[in-house]
């Protein structure tokens, strides 16, 4: 695994990448540019007894763009995304997710689109406004972007949770509904109201 202390750089930083593996093991990294070439050469990341290590990137000069870590050993590899010298303020946003409906402990893939190469935060809350978790996310050259790191807690409330994603004035809000998965007992939903021609309005109720 590898972990960056930072989801977005200005070209004047240094990154740091911290990585956890076998004990002793040497790895190797590359770094995919957003042209899909590979910056400078390979580098190799030895891991200390407890199976932990970390490289300091230097990013000066480099170009703005979001940037891919590969860090393999043998068959494996694993990889990282980061961003380099983006700003907030990224036009109008368009997000969603792939479900209407999630379970408590499901993860949430969200989906959008927004100028190339922008920076935004996007926030997850909860039925009662808490947020849960607060994410840096990226476009990518073409404007769209992915992120999986938002979850349901497991232990968390059932309802209609948001996730609001926003980058300088502009913001969008997507709204979902949690459920709690249950083993043993009887649980009850009822699904919005929708027109039927001819016959008024119905409601689908799951038991």
């Amino acid at each position: 695994n590898l972990s960056f202390d930072k989801t977005n750089y200005q070209s004047t930083e240094t990154a740091v990448i911290s990585f956890i593996g076998k004990p002793s093991d040497k790895l190797t990294m590359i770094i995919i540019t957003p042209s899909g070439a590979i910056e400078g050469k390979d580098i190799l990341i030895p891991l200390r007894e407890d199976g932990r290590g970390e490289h300091e990137l230097n990013l000066s000069g480099w170009g703005s763009g979001i940037y891919t870590a590969v860090i393999k050993k043998g068959n494996s590899q694993n990889s990282e995304i980061f961003s380099v010298g983006l700003q907030m303020g990224s036009g109008n946003i368009e997000v969603s997710v792939t479900q209407d409906e999630y379970d408590l402990g499901e993860r949430i893939l969200l989906l959008g689109k927004t100028n190339p190469n922008s920076l935004m935060t996007a926030k997850l809350f909860d039925p009662n406004g808490k947020e849960i978790k607060k994410l840096e996310i990226a476009s990518n050259s073409v404007g769209t972007f992915t992120e999986e790191r938002f979850k349901i807690p497991s232990d968390g409330k059932t309802g209609i949770w948001k996730i609001i994603v926003a980058s300088g004035s502009n913001l969008e809000t997507i709204e979902f509904a949690v459920f709690s998965l249950m083993s043993e007992g009887l649980s009850v939903k009822a699904e919005a109201q929708k027109d039927v021609p001819g016959y008024g309005k119905n409601v689908k109720i799951t038991i």
